[in-house]
């Protein structure tokens, strides 16, 4: 059966419309926290705000010496605390969506250099994004779960291991706030702390489609099928008039 020129359009048209999702994925923020929460964006069509941390008195910031966002152990809770976070918020302009594909950090610690006893320092971080509401947290990788677990030992060490979360299954958003909830466990000593880096987001930005080239793509899907519809039946017709004539 020929494919006629209506129907080919329709294939053009729709795999233009997808051509954004088509699209691989780049880095769009990165926070290296040199010094602030600030982050380095990449592409255009959105903005980034800085990252903060939530519900903390003291001894927390951003290290222009070790280049990380820190807590000092004794300031952390001993378990999951909804209040004690890293946050940051990534927000589309007008005619955009945001299409997140991924997360990755580093989390780590460190440990003094002059108080030998004290550690090793245990660190724990889950991520949560307000598509929920902050309510469940994402798988992350290594491991397949739901916290990311680090050990530092003892004696002056800064150490760090990387953790990704899949975001694709998040869907679309004009705007979308994720946090990083940080705790510790064992003894919190005031000599240690708790650090991530190299908070990184991945994925896309889309053109939102005008409501115009929406109706236009509907009426010329709806024309593709009645066109198609008459030509099965004109098939039809000649089959019938040709096993007639044998």
């Amino acid at each position: 059966m020929k494919i006629s020129l209506l129907f080919r359009f329709i294939v053009v048209f729709v795999t233009f419309m997808q051509c954004g999702s088509l699209l691989p994925a780049a880095t769009l923020a990165d926070y290296t926290f040199d010094g602030d929460g600030g982050a380095a964006i990449s592409g255009s069509h959105f903005s980034a705000t800085d990252a903060t941390w939530g519900d903390f008195s003291s001894y927390y910031g951003f290290s222009a010496t070790t280049n990380s966002a820190y807590v000092r152990a004794d300031q952390l809770s001993l378990a999951f605390n909804a209040g004690q976070y890293l946050t940051l918020t990534l927000k589309a302009d007008a005619g955009y969506t945001l299409n997140l594909e991924s997360i990755t950090l580093l989390l780590g610690g460190s440990t003094s250099a002059t108080a030998t006893s004290t550690g090793p320092q245990f660190s724990y971080a889950q991520i949560r994004t307000s598509a929920d509401g902050f309510a469940s947290s994402l798988i992350l990788s290594p491991g397949s779960t739901i916290e990311a677990a680090t050990t530092t030992p003892v004696g002056g060490t800064t150490a760090y291991l990387p953790f990704t979360a899949d975001l694709t299954s998040l869907g679309l958003f004009d705007e979308i706030t994720l946090r990083i909830y940080v705790y510790s466990s064992g003894t919190r000593y005031n000599t240690n702390y708790l650090r991530l880096d190299q908070v990184t987001l991945s994925g896309d930005i889309q053109p939102v489609p005008e409501p115009s080239v929406i109706a236009l793509f509907v009426a010329a899907l709806a024309l593709g099928m009645g066109a198609h519809k008459r030509n099965r039946h004109g098939d039809g017709e000649r089959e019938q008039n040709n096993a007639a004539k044998e």
